[in-house]
């Protein structure tokens, strides 16, 4: 007996979703019939269904021979993971003295402080900033090889909280040094890896010209690496 017009097509995408097919019409004949060559992308989209995506990017290490594996991928047809942009924080330590786990909230809770003059103690900066694409150097050597260097990275950053204790913190940068650094992104996301990034920092004190333009302190952070950071959902409440 056949099912009803709305019955059918009811159980034929539930089917689809639990990937069994309606046993009355047949599963890609079926799915043709009322829904045409879409219905053939469904079935497709059954079959080859994405996986969930990963929770926290990995380690890369780059092999040292010539023939290098195709970097795993996943896209999604129905939930593709879409991030906004702005880095709104960012975090810096003393280079000798890193997060002991990078994904613990409770480690970090434990560190953050921003005038606790213990040597332990991770500054956290409210900031609106960009990181850009990498400045990259590759070499043509003998034997018609190419040498791909390391990248020259950059995070562009803006203050607009002139604070005294923000004023003299870029007077301080001014310094020099090297500094461990994370930031965060607005919609949450943690980039930085266990290890943090080893940069410098340079912060200077803008004052524009007109009354209607507020002052603010303009940064950059900048480190040389063969890969890019790794990013995590964000840990820290």
């Amino acid at each position: 007996m056949a099912l009803p017009f709305k019955s059918s097509i009811l159980f034929i995408i539930v089917g689809c979703l639990n990937r069994k097919y309606n046993p009355f019409f047949g599963d890609k004949i079926a799915l043709f019939y009322f829904f045409g060559h879409k219905g053939i992308d469904l079935y497709d989209f059954c079959l080859h269904k994405s996986k969930k995506s990963k929770t926290m990017s990995v380690v890369i290490t780059c092999p040292d021979f010539c023939t290098v594996a195709v970097p795993e991928v996943n896209f999604s047809a129905c939930s593709p993971v879409v991030r906004e942009g702005e880095i709104s924080k960012l975090y810096i330590a003393n280079p000798e003295e890193p997060i002991s786990d990078w994904t613990d909230p409770a480690a970090w809770s434990a560190r953050i402080d921003n005038d606790n003059p213990a040597t332990s103690a991770i500054r956290e900066l409210t900031v609106i900033g960009d990181m850009v694409a990498p400045e990259s150097t590759v070499l043509k050597i003998s034997a018609r090889r190419t040498y791909q260097g390391l990248k020259s990275r950059t995070i562009n950053f803006e203050i607009d909280d002139l604070s005294f204790e923000n004023i003299d913190a870029a007077r301080q940068f001014d310094c020099g040094g090297t500094f461990l650094v994370w930031f965060e992104t607005y919609d949450g996301l943690l980039v930085g890896g266990p290890t943090g990034i080893l940069g410098t920092i340079n912060l200077d004190w803008i004052i524009p010209r007109e009354r209607t333009e507020f002052q603010k302190l303009v940064g950059t952070i900048k480190w040389d690496d063969k890969i890019g950071p790794m990013a995590i959902d964000s840990p820290i409440a």
